[in-house]
């Protein structure tokens, strides 16, 4: 689980990365459910969307 952040936020450690990400840019606009591929490197992977929360950082 990770969240997306602004380019001022990101901290992998806390599971905080940016919109700009490539990973983050594939995964916007999934639906619960849902996969989409990305490509990492030189292989493709299939990412599962497990659940999508809508908030503020606490």
């Amino acid at each position: 689980m990770f969240t997306i952040t602004g380019v001022d936020e990101p901290n992998v450690a806390q599971g905080k990365i940016a919109f700009t990400t490539p990973i983050a840019r594939a995964i916007i606009g999934a639906k619960v459910g849902g996969t989409v591929d990305f490509k990492l490197g030189g292989e493709n992977r299939t990412l599962y969307t497990e659940d999508i929360t809508y908030g503020t950082a606490i």
